[in-house]
């Protein structure tokens, strides 16, 4: 069950089989796997299998990198063979039929020479594990925060995949990549397992991040939110739980280490942590909501500008918020949260208007997003995090609506509801007359793609990859297209087909 820092892109996980021998080969630069993977170092090193960093030889004119995770099958022990080659059998198995930026792709899976190997997605960047220990100090607790966002998002995807749910098992800070765009990624799928009610399994995972009832062979998503609080405890007081007494968190809590930490954050990592299944968050949501709100609250207090009929607040999350909301009219009085980074302009008439100018309408940021007109109303989204109904005789603010990030997707309009991306990964279906929320759905990225209606369809691109087609009713997904890059164009519907281009480079025709 001990298990130390290894480095690279991919791991194979410590179990209470026994640690095993690392393969006594290791491939030299210049090996070329398949006539296709040309080995360039080794990336990672676990007690089973071996991770090289490769170049892809079949992009001749780009140097496309790729994870190669090689494992043989020279264990002595016959049983720690057999388990080691049905989790990686598992991991090729459950990364092929994953779709999502936190969890790395897999490209290929092949033998040769008696080994075998499965060839990933590269992540340029460092585990969380060795991130601390460069830093030699705990993480400030909003980038943790952040992070732990990121993890609930991808942990909610996993435990309510169909046609089971997956529990990861092994969640802990080497096994947490942060790219060089800043977002998190998982990795090592080995011990990752389909969740079953009651069944009993092979006691395995990480002694200090392990929860008590996964020593009992028990697994459900309850044991990953344990996991996920002691990697957070260890994030943010730099307390490494495998060097100390299993389960005794609550006789350290995070506030003893490191009085930096809030007492909120403190509070919730405590609840992650509790020793009885029940007496923890119940599901990777219920956390997620607890962070949001903790987000939003540790923003600066509230103040009010009495001179400006209009406040633009903007909230300290980067994520959307998913219980139902009101949009704010003129008339009500708003006393949330204005911006930390940005100084409120008053609306006021330009000195020199001129014939040209019918009217201006200030907001809090700038507005890169396109308008859309429908009835009497005209709408557009801004940077200050909100989309706005206008009247457009006087430009006078009928209501507008906040979301957690930026609004540069141009408004879909169509049965009484606009429809609208934003950067904090959601797009948001409101009521016209009212701005009020009927549905929102969230992607894995930024939504900057313009959403379009056909019928009861509503089709729009993701930053995460996906091309998506929600039910406008409901915002049920009926389908989705993953591409190889962030899909930031809007879609055209012509003749039976969708048309919309990808940052891969590719023109899609679905």
């Amino acid at each position: 069950m001990n298990s130390t820092p290894q480095a690279g892109n991919q791991r194979t996980p410590v179990t209470s089989q026994g640690t095993g021998k690392r393969s006594p080969r290791v491939l030299p630069p210049g090996t070329v796997l398949e006539n296709r993977y040309e080995v360039q170092r080794v990336a990672g090193r676990g007690g089973m299998s071996t991770v090289y960093a490769a170049r892809d030889l079949r992009f001749g004119q780009v140097e496309r990198m790729c994870a190669v995770k090689e494992m043989g099958d020279n264990e002595p022990d016959p049983g720690t063979r057999a388990l080691s080659l049905v989790n990686f059998e598992r991991e090729s198995a459950l990364l092929a039929t994953i779709a999502h930026p936190a969890v790395p792709k897999i490209y290929d899976y092949f033998a040769d020479g008696g080994m075998i190997y499965l060839v990933l997605e590269y992540i340029d960047g460092d585990d969380l594990e060795r991130a601390l220990a460069k830093r030699k100090a705990p993480f400030p607790e909003e980038t943790v925060l952040e992070w732990a966002v990121q993890i609930c998002d991808v942990l909610e995807m996993l435990h309510a995949y169909e046609p089971a749910p997956i529990i990861f098992r092994d969640l802990k800070p080497s096994n947490i990549m942060m790219r060089s765009s800043g977002k998190i990624a998982l990795i090592d799928f080995g011990i990752a397992r389909t969740f079953q009610v009651a069944q009993r399994g092979t006691m395995i995972g990480t002694e200090g991040y392990a929860p008590p009832e996964q020593y009992r062979g028990l697994a459900d998503a309850r044991g990953d939110i344990y996991a996920l609080g002691a990697t957070l405890h260890h994030l943010i007081t730099n307390s490494d739980p495998r060097q100390q007494t299993p389960f005794t968190f609550h006789e350290r809590p995070a506030q003893s280490l490191n009085p930096e930490v809030s007492g909120e954050f403190a509070d919730i990592v405590a609840r992650m942590l509790a020793y009885h299944p029940d007496q923890r968050y119940q599901s990777a949501k219920e956390v997620r909501l607890a962070i949001e709100s903790l987000q939003r609250r540790s923003t600066d207090p509230p103040q009010i500008f009495p001179d400006h009929p209009v406040a633009l607040p903007e909230t300290g999350s980067g994520t959307t918020q998913t219980a139902e909301r009101k949009a704010v009219s003129p008339g009500q009085a708003d006393r949330r949260r204005p911006s930390r980074k940005r100084i409120l302009r008053k609306q006021r008439p330009l000195e020199q208007v001129g014939e040209r100018i019918a009217w201006t309408a200030a907001t809090g940021d700038e507005v890169r997003g396109t308008a859309a007109f429908e009835g009497e109303s005209v709408f557009i989204g801004s940077y200050d995090r909100h989309l706005y109904c206008l009247a457009p005789l006087d430009g006078t603010v009928r209501w507008r609506f906040e979301t957690g990030r930026g609004v540069v997707s141009r408004p879909a309009l169509g049965k009484g509801m606009v429809l609208v991306g934003s950067e904090d990964s959601a797009v948001y279906c409101l009521q016209v007359r009212d701005g009020n929320e009927r549905w929102q759905h969230r992607t894995s990225m930024p939504v900057r793609s313009s959403p379009v209606i056909h019928g009861d369809l509503v089709i729009v691109g993701s930053d995460d990859g996906v091309i998506y087609a929600f039910n406008l009713d409901n915002g049920e997904t009926v389908w989705r297209h993953r591409t190889w890059g962030p899909i930031r164009s809007s879609p055209l519907i012509a003749s039976g087909k969708v048309l919309i281009g990808g940052d891969d480079g590719y023109l899609y025709a679905l």
